[in-house]
């Protein structure tokens, strides 16, 4: 038998092909098929149909996962079927179902549970449709129906409810399933399991794939064979054509939405005549203000009639189109709702913010999470003021002040002002960023590092592997599950609330001891009284900056009282991080121009206060302040305060405190120290108020402030290196700094230690 080899030659719309026997050196075949051009319809087509498969799938494993569940539980049942869904979905509401009723319901909801608008545009469908679907469904749902009740109703006056008039959102189906599990008798972790089964839904920025089914086009690749995790929305924004190593803007960005808006406004003329400057600003008045400005808003502004004006980008029925403000308009409604909108002025900030929920979360959902925290306190553990890109430090003053004696500081200095820090950092006595300068600035050094290796946000450290006293894994974790890497080094620069990764590295045998630190709370005081202290009849002179101070005492009992971090016209911040825990930092931005001025006022704790010799007594010292604060505020992550004078009179204030924080709660902080703490602090109020006369009058005291340093410190030799090989722990977490520059400058001493090789 001979040998033949096949040629194929693949185009774009054809197919070449030859067929050559190989043994008689002769073609045996050739030619070439042509195929018809693909035209836009078609790829609608196939997108639409690929989407129904992705449906299909998603749903067919959704389901597969609950029948699972079920199972192992004990309730699934092959032939729930037999049931009425819609009946027993009603039935669960009010009452406890049997096993078999409850598999019926549970099974449909997941069958058919919703739909959401990021899902709409992954799968083409007609978003406008929808929408005014969703409208008449949610208007049904208004007088506290639920869904079941609604399609039991069409089913029963009907005999049908299938079709585009049953799209309900998922959040409606999850709201009912929430309903009839309050009346069955299931654990609360099942409960949970069964209502994240029927909720869940691939983030967007993950795309396709996992870390076990890597693929081109998700944020799994494989590359040259090795894993590689890369972060999808960038790579999708693409780089600047101008700076190209700046990413593109995010399209919702209030800046990329002002391009499109002048765009807009430049094309058009009124009679014949171009808008004028002084027109423009007056059109984005209205936007800064409302957060939008519709075509009938902007018409009526510049005094015209439609048919006055040419120049409109028009849509599909031929209606004069003008740029919406979707991102800002989304932002601001949030911060209005809150008081808040004046952080907005500054439209960096508004960048900043639609560019974190872009590379994150889509703004849509994301303004979900921040409504929810803002009105109930509901907290996520993995992303707050502690925990995320620039940890602590990027919510809080930026402070750049040290007593370190080092050569070093000028570095750090110079790499945060050539990252985008206000040039008098360079040569101000008491430097600072802000947080509002911050941000950017955290974020041009992460760009920076990316250039040389990895930033994995939403990426925990979980476990070390170590043999023979030796690094040589680590165990991580993100959305997609846990994975080892291999390493031999690591730089353990953690904050000093990592307290989970505390208890994992003591399980690990790594070296901690106990050590001294500082609990209190914050002290807030208007601006305009620092302001008259510290300056005299000079206090409200243009030229002169928020006045800050500095205090610090002794008691009778030899315990050391003293202000950290204070931060001139700026805002005491919910910095929570642990669930039923509460703790408060302070932060302000750059030009310090907020009304009131707060500071920490601590007292000094030692190992003996913490009642135990374990090396992380003094974190469960905290957790104990903080879990007592939590309470002392309601339990709803509000923050308790108390005006000074009642404080040091041990009751509980009758009236309505005004702070910087929208969510507090009256309560007698005397109940949140231990006495002897209580003791010291009150006595050393009164001193400082010999230094700043009236400092306890007309101030308030919000708590608890107990993450001032950290609680405990790892050992580490001359190297800089743990008593585990290859494990190297710095900055203020390991309890070797004391603020930003003392951490970096940490950090810059432990880069030289290991590129010299001293191990």
């Amino acid at each position: 038998m001979s040998r033949y080899v096949l040629g194929l030659d693949i185009g774009i719309t054809s197919v070449g092909y030859g067929v050559i026997d190989v043994d008689n050196d002769l073609f045996v075949d050739y030619g070439v098929r042509l195929f018809k051009e693909g035209t836009a319809a078609e790829n609608e087509t196939r997108r639409t149909k690929r989407g129904s498969r992705r449906l299909k799938r998603r749903k067919s494993n959704r389901l597969n996962d609950m029948k699972n569940l079920l199972k192992k539980n004990d309730l699934y049942f092959d032939n729930y079927r037999n049931y009425n869904p819609y009946e027993m979905r009603v039935k669960g509401l009010n009452e406890k179902l049997s096993s078999k009723e409850l598999c019926t319901a549970i099974m449909h909801i997941t069958k058919s549970r919703g739909t959401t608008l990021e899902v709409l545009a992954d799968e083409s469908q007609d978003d406008e449709g929808t929408k005014a679907t969703l409208s008449k469904n949610a208007k049904e749902l208004s007088n506290g129906k639920y869904v079941c009740e609604v399609q039991l109703d069409r089913l029963n006056n009907n005999h049908r409810i299938r079709g585009a008039e049953n799209n309900f959102k998922t959040e409606d189906y999850v709201k009912e399933l929430k309903e009839i599990l309050k009346h069955q008798d299931l654990n609360e972790e099942l409960c949970n399991q069964i209502i994240e089964m029927v909720s869940r839904r691939r983030r967007y920025d993950q795309g396709p794939g996992s870390e076990k089914s890597p693929t081109p086009y998700g944020s799994y690749r494989l590359v040259d064979g090795v894993l590689k995790h890369v972060n999808l929305i960038d790579e999708m924004r693409g780089r600047c054509s101008v700076y190209p190593n700046e990413f593109r803007a995010p399209k919702q960005s209030y800046t990329a939405e002002l391009f499109n808006l002048l765009n807009d406004l430049n094309n058009l003329t009124i009679k014949g005549e171009k808008i004028t400057v002084e027109e423009k600003k007056k059109v984005i008045a209205v936007v800064n203000e409302k957060g939008n400005i519709t075509v009938k808003q902007l018409l009526k502004l510049l005094d015209a009639q439609e048919d006055e004006v040419t120049g409109f980008r028009i849509d599909k029925n031929d209606k004069p189109l003008i740029t919406e403000f979707k991102g800002y308009s989304k932002v601001l409604k949030v911060f209005k709702k809150y008081n808040q909108q004046e952080l907005l002025e500054d439209k960096l900030i508004v960048d900043q913010v639609i560019d974190i929920c872009t590379k994150s979360k889509g703004i849509d959902e994301r303004k979900k999470d921040i409504d929810t925290y803002l009105e109930t306190g509901k907290l996520n553990t993995q992303s707050n003021v502690q925990f995320g890109e620039g940890g602590a430090g990027t919510f809080s003053d930026g402070k750049l002040t040290t007593g370190i004696k080092d050569y070093r500081k000028q570095f750090v200095l110079n790499t945060f002002y050539e990252h985008g820090a206000s040039e008098d950092i360079l040569y101000l006595n008491k430097p600072h960023l802000g947080t509002d300068v911050l941000i950017n600035v955290v974020k041009n050094i992460r760009k920076d590092i990316e250039k040389c290796g990895d930033v994995r946000f939403e990426t925990k450290l979980v476990d070390i592997i170590i043999e023979d006293n030796q690094l040589k894994e680590v165990v991580l974790e993100n959305n997609e599950g846990t994975y080892k890497e291999k390493v031999d080094q690591l730089v353990l620069a953690i904050g000093h609330s990592a307290r989970k990764t505390y208890e994992m590295l003591y399980q690990k045998q790594l070296e901690i001891s106990q050590k001294a630190f500082a609990v209190g709370m914050r002290i807030e005081h208007s601006q305009e009284f620092i302001n008259k202290n510290q300056y005299g009849k000079f206090y409200d002179h243009p030229a002169l900056k928020a006045a800050d101070y500095k205090l610090a005492v002794h008691t009778s009992q030899k315990r050391g009282v003293y202000t950290f971090c204070m931060c001139p016209g700026g805002y005491v911040m919910n910095a929570a991080s642990e669930e039923k825990r509460l703790v408060v930092n302070g932060m302000s931005n750059y030009k310090r121009d907020n009304k009131y001025a707060n500071s920490a006022i601590l007292v000094n704790v030692t190992p003996d206060d913490f009642g135990s010799s374990h090396p992380l007594a003094g974190m469960y010292f905290q957790r104990k302040l903080e879990e007592k604060a939590f309470e002392l505020g309601g339990s709803d992550y509000s923050i308790p305060v108390q005006r000074v004078e009642d404080y040091l009179e041990n009751k509980e204030s009758k009236e309505k405190i005004e702070t910087s924080l929208k969510r507090v709660k009256n309560a007698n902080l005397n109940a949140l120290l231990p006495e002897i703490l209580n003791i010291n602090l009150k006595e050393g109020l009164l001193l400082m108020n010999n230094k700043i006369n009236g400092f306890t009058s007309d101030a308030t005291l919000l708590g608890v402030e107990s993450r001032s340093s950290a609680p405990i410190r790892f050992y580490r030799d001359d190297n800089m290196e743990s008593n585990i090989k290859g494990i190297y722990p710095i900055g203020e977490g390991a309890g070797y700094a004391g603020g930003i520059m003392s951490s970096a400058i940490d950090g810059l001493k432990c880069s030289e230690v290991l590129l010299k090789g001293e191990r």
